[in-house]
């Protein structure tokens, strides 16, 4: 968002002067890692940080998405030598939801583009040739999922009829029993290796506290052994196209 224009009236007093007044206003949320007496690091930050418990703004409430209007095709063009193709993808599932719920699109996702292994690797990058990488990734917060690909201009439509069209193969047949457990496994390593990563767990929990949900790592562990094919199914069913975005070389344009 913005464009370098809006940065013209910035200088350092104006942003140290928005350092000082957000290090006081914003709300704040501090985790401690490690064998510590938490007191003593309570006692400290709110001497060193200003009005740290009383004076600060409210957490704001994560605002309604906005009706779906129609896909949207948004293409530019720029100084690069390889396309990038971004699809925007609605789900019915967002971060505040059930731990079962959103363990089913954690998994939808890992065997639908989010893996080595996923549907959209292997057809579409390794059985067609279409692109030259392509991955698909969450924004759980607002319910998105989002496709990325590296493809040459004149392989852009193809590559987003083919990254439909496993959707639709998704939503209708479903997954098989293989593809559901390898999932499964994935995202259960990938959990697990979050306990010797400071910044995943503090991102992992923050994530939720922002979402207004309490669901725990252990809880994620044993609903993602639970989910089944079915659900991954029906949230593939219901995800929906939002927004196709290409950036092109710009003789392309």
């Amino acid at each position: 968002h913005g464009s370098p224009a809006e940065l013209s009236h910035l200088d350092g007093a104006s942003l140290l002067s928005f350092l000082r007044n957000f290090v006081i206003d914003a709300p704040m949320d501090i985790y401690v890692c490690g064998d510590v007496d938490t007191e003593q690091v309570a006692d400290l930050c709110v001497s060193l940080l200003p009005a740290a418990h009383d004076d600060r703004r409210a957490c704001a409430e994560i605002p309604q998405l906005l009706p779906l209007a129609g896909p949207q095709q948004i293409l530019e063009s720029a100084d690069v030598s390889q396309g990038r193709l971004v699809l925007g993808f609605r789900t019915p599932i967002r971060l505040g939801a059930t731990v079962a719920e959103y363990a089913a699109l954690m998994l939808m996702n890992l065997l639908f583009g989010g893996d080595a292994y996923s549907r959209l690797y292997n057809h579409i990058r390794e059985q067609l040739g279409l692109c030259y990488h392509i991955a698909s990734y969450l924004e759980p917060m607002a319910g998105l999922l989002l496709v990325e690909a590296g493809v040459e201009p004149e392989h852009r439509s193809a590559v987003v009829e083919q990254v439909l069209q496993e959707l639709r193969e998704l939503g209708t047949h479903g997954p098989s029993r293989a593809e559901v457990e390898r999932a499964q496994a994935l995202a259960r390593q990938r959990l697990d290796g979050a306990e010797d990563d400071r910044e995943s767990l503090v991102h992992f929990h923050h994530a939720r506290r922002l979402a207004g949900t309490n669901g725990s790592r252990l809880q994620l562990h044993a609903a993602l052994a639970a989910v089944p094919a079915e659900a991954v199914q029906s949230i593939a069913a219901t995800t929906v196209l939002d927004t196709e975005y290409f950036l092109g070389p710009q003789e392309s344009a």
